[in-house]
């Protein structure tokens, strides 16, 4: 953390990335359901993540929907070819992203698959995530 968010997940990913294998999972996002092998899925409210990845750069914080951006079936040399792309958002431009927009998604898998929120490991799938509008007042 003394060196910023950047850095250590640059290293957490180069460590995790050699021993990675992409992951059979099932998606429902806004009722419809779909198969598909996956890198990553991340659902997001805002739209960066991880140290300044600009991960889903359509994302508003008040729209009362989640941005759910689907990392498809990248090949390791692919994501680190390509891994520099998610600091700029222009990932959402490959072939393999898709980006969908919701109040609700869920997500199962036959595969361990670990589930995260902001770093912190919360277990495994099956996997539930709901928009709350309005859930927090903030006062600025």
């Amino acid at each position: 953390k003394n060196l910023g968010g950047t850095i250590p997940y640059l290293t957490g990913v180069a460590k995790t990335l050699f021993g990675y294998k992409n992951k059979d999972i099932e998606l429902s996002v806004g009722g419809e359901v779909a198969g598909a092998r996956v890198l990553n899925v991340v659902v997001a409210n805002g739209a960066y993540i991880g140290g300044g990845m600009h991960i889903a750069p359509k994302a508003e914080l008040s729209d009362s929907l989640l941005d759910v951006v689907v990392m498809g079936d990248f090949g390791k040399f692919e994501v680190i070819k390509k891994f520099h792309m998610v600091y700029k958002g222009t990932h959402i431009n490959d072939p393999k992203v898709s980006m969908k927009k919701t109040p609700h998604v869920a997500i199962k898998s036959r595969e361990p698959v670990l589930v995260y929120a902001d770093g912190e490991l919360l277990g495994e799938c099956p996997a539930s995530f709901r928009i709350m509008p309005a859930a927090l007042s903030i006062v600025v």
